[in-house]
């Protein structure tokens, strides 16, 4: 999770963080941002979309 808040935080925009139960025991997130953030996220090399 660590690594992830980290990339969020690097990117410009405003974002918000959802986190939730995973169903193991385990906690994840999900950010929910603006489209300065959407814009930047797809432009990061991490980025990828799965066909």
């Amino acid at each position: 999770m660590a690594r992830a808040r980290a990339l969020v935080a690097s990117l410009p925009g405003q974002v918000k963080e959802v986190s939730y139960d995973t169903g193991g025991g385990g906690r994840w997130m999900r950010h929910v941002g603006d489209t300065e953030f959407l814009a930047a996220w797809l432009r990061h090399p991490d980025f990828h979309m799965i066909k």
